[in-house]
């Protein structure tokens, strides 16, 4: 009786490592499994916002070379403008000048 007590009280405490051991084992793959699963939502929230960024700064960069083009067609219609105008004055004072020739010329 007394061996069988010694070996179930060995047994006993073989299985207890055991189990401690295979729940630390356990422990330890759920441990990195959600370790890896966290870093790979990081990472792809990091790429997402990259992506964003990235795109944000393309689209500053179209605005801007549109905003240019836009002021440069602006301007080229003001300088135009001005262009017509000072020509019908040029013309108003031709024609006065041509005017008072003609009222000399008699």
């Amino acid at each position: 009786a007394v061996v069988s007590t010694q070996s179930t009280g060995a047994s006993t405490n073989i299985q207890r490592h055991i189990r401690g051991w295979l729940q630390r084992k356990r422990y330890t793959r759920l441990q990195r499994t959600v370790l890896y699963l966290q870093s790979a939502y990081r990472g792809h929230i990091a790429r997402t916002e990259f992506l964003q960024v990235k795109y944000d700064v393309k689209a500053r960069i179209i605005q801007k070379h549109i905003r240019g083009w836009l002021a440069r067609c602006a301007y080229k219609e003001h300088v135009a403008k001005i262009v017509k105008i000072q020509s019908c004055i040029r013309r108003h004072l031709a024609k006065k000048q041509l005017k008072l020739l003609k009222v000399e010329a008699r």
